[in-house]
């Protein structure tokens, strides 16, 4: 993956699946402080 060149689909692909991994974090290890907001 070229990130110089991405699409605006792969662009909000990504943020999907790193929205999708944070929610995740969070609901398998609620004790965990985030660390992001």
């Amino acid at each position: 993956m070229d990130n110089g060149c991405m699409t605006p689909t792969m662009k909000i692909r990504r943020n999907v699946l790193e929205d999708r991994f944070a929610a995740l974090a969070a609901g398998l290890d609620p004790q965990r402080p985030l660390h992001w907001e």
